[in-house]
């Protein structure tokens, strides 16, 4: 029998009132939960108001503080927070242990900015890779990301872990080679084979690969560059190493990516 999700690790809590407006709006969407500040007023909120008894979603008035909470961004909610659901969401640990987990992965160790974690969804997506997302270090899916992604946030496979060095360590012990992307590294993504599942490790946009995960790589991995060029994105990186190796292996019929 399949483990049942914890609650958080279904779903993706969008807060601000555009957001959480156009989440509404989208019909693909399933929608949980809406919880909405007392005292909180305005023609959005009305118009959020009617598009979630239209779609029977479910609404609680409830102290500001509470929305602060459940959205962390106590300057940004606008009042309002909504649970969506995230299939493909899961916690690391859970997933690892089921019975079809992911090939191929990526781990983004400091990647700070929202831009660039959407900008990996949507090539988590295309790839049919998982992205593990750290609870602390990355930005969490909030509605920078989200748009970042063009949508595509909803339908990642995301696994979650309290903290990177924790997300590889659980990798490691279930099998998963640790590749870490080093503009160094004296072997390039093209050079012999990939293990298998294995997980790419992009690091930060300014101090690359932490040291608590370079210890932990089992390889690192160069992207070949002209020699006047000093670095590539992170997100691009992570990108190209994706497809690298996708390109040497077929995409799974059974996983929507």
């Amino acid at each position: 029998m399949a483990a049942v999700k914890h609650p958080r690790a279904r779903f993706i809590t969008v807060y601000g009132r555009k957001p959480v407006l156009e989440a509404l709006g989208d019909r693909r969407l399933v929608c949980h939960r809406l919880r909405v500040a007392t005292g909180a007023r305005g023609d959005t909120l009305a118009r959020i108001l009617a598009v979630a008894r239209e779609r029977k979603v479910a609404v609680e008035r409830v102290p500001a503080a509470v929305v602060s909470r459940l959205s962390r961004r106590p300057n940004q909610d606008q009042g309002v927070v909504l649970d969506v659901e995230a299939p493909h969401m899961d916690d690391l640990a859970s997933a690892l242990a089921g019975d079809a987990p992911p090939d191929l992965y990526v781990l983004p160790d400091g990647l700070t900015t929202p831009a660039n974690l959407g900008l990996l969804l949507r090539s988590c997506v295309a790839a049919q890779a998982a992205l593990v997302l750290p609870g602390r270090g990355v930005p969490d899916l909030g509605p920078r990301v989200i748009k970042a992604s063009a949508g595509t946030a909803w339908r990642a496979t995301v696994l979650r872990s309290k903290d990177a060095a924790t997300a590889a360590d659980t990798l490691a012990a279930h099998g998963v080679a640790l590749v870490g992307l080093d503009a160094a590294a004296p072997a390039s993504i093209y050079d012999g084979p990939l293990p298998s599942p294995l997980v790419w490790v992009v690091g930060g946009e300014t101090g690359g690969i932490s040291p608590a995960l370079a210890d932990r790589l089992d390889q690192r991995r160069a992207i070949p560059m002209a020699p006047t060029a000093e670095s590539l994105n992170a997100a691009v990186a992570a990108s190209i190493a994706l497809f690298e190796t996708r390109r040497r292996r077929p995409f799974s019929p059974s996983r929507d990516g």
